[in-house]
C-alpha cells in the first residue's frame, strides 16, 4: 500500500541496482585478475565495494541499525586488523553482515558479535 503522506527514495533505488551490477562486476574482475595485484589490494577493493553496497542498501531504506552498527565497527576496525568491509545481506529476515576479513581476525569478530548481539538475536554462524 501506499502511504500518500510518506516520502519514497525511487532515485535511490533504481540508482542502487545499477550502482550493485556495477559493483559486482567489478568485483568479480578483480578476484579473476588478482594474480596482477597484491592480496591486500585486491581485498581493500572489495571490501570497499561492499561498503558502497551496504551504504546504498541503506539509503533506500532497508536494512536496521544493529547491521549498520556492526558494519560500522567492522569498517572502524579496518585492514590492519584484518577487517576489508562488511555489507546487510539476507532474504528478509533481518540482521544478517557478510563480513569480509582475514581468518586470523575471527577471534576479534566473534567477541565483536558477541558484544553487540547477545541480548537481541539467537546467535552467530560463520561461513567459511
Amino acid at each position: 500500500r501506499i502511504a500518500p503522506d510518506r516520502s519514497y527514495p525511487v532515485r535511490a533505488a533504481a540508482t542502487f541496482a545499477v550502482e550493485e551490477h556495477a559493483r559486482a562486476t567489478q568485483a568479480v574482475r578483480s578476484l579473476r585478475e588478482a594474480t596482477d595485484r597484491s592480496r591486500e589490494d585486491v581485498l581493500e577493493e572489495v571490501g570497499t565495494s561492499l561498503l558502497a553496497s551496504h551504504s546504498g542498501y541503506t539509503g533506500i531504506g532497508l536494512g536496521c541499525p544493529e547491521t549498520d552498527a556492526m558494519v560500522d565497527a567492522i569498517q572502524r576496525l579496518g585492514p590492519t586488523r584484518g577487517f576489508y568491509g562488511g555489507r546487510i545481506s539476507g532474504g528478509g529476515s533481518g540482521g544478517t553482515v557478510v563480513v569480509l576479513l582475514e581468518e586470523s581476525a575471527l577471534p576479534d569478530l566473534l567477541a565483536l558479535a558477541d558484544s553487540m548481539t547477545s541480548s537481541r538475536t539467537g546467535g552467530l554462524r560463520i561461513l567459511r
